[in-house]
């Protein structure tokens, strides 16, 4: 992960003497691909799911959302995460998985 802080210094265009500094943080992190498919209990695929994947360390959210094939991607970073589908009151199981250097696949009935 490469993290680098950006700084700028804002002027009131009527008030020069009034200025406000800003910075953010910027991370940038190599990413992995998560997929799958979700799929209902007769096995036709689902649109319109939402896929969340919630990075356990830090809190960083990564989502998605099924085509009309039921197919989804979601590019996330390298740590242990929890994903989620979800399509109204109908929720899947929840899923907890480590990813590394390659991506990985998970798929859901809902």
């Amino acid at each position: 992960m490469l993290a680098n802080t950006v700084a700028d210094t804002v002027s009131d265009e009527k008030n020069t003497n009034r200025m406000v500094e800003t910075s953010a943080l910027i991370r940038v992190v190599d990413q992995r691909r998560v997929a799958g498919l979700v799929v209902d209990e007769k096995g036709a695929p689902v649109e319109g799911v939402s896929i969340v994947c919630e990075n356990l360390t830090d809190g960083s959210m990564f989502t998605s959302t099924t085509d009309e094939k039921g197919n989804y991607v979601v590019n996330v970073g390298e740590g242990t995460y929890q994903i989620t589908a979800s399509l109204g009151e109908r929720k899947d199981a929840v899923y907890r998985f480590t990813i590394g250097s390659g991506g990985r696949e998970l798929n859901f009935t809902l």
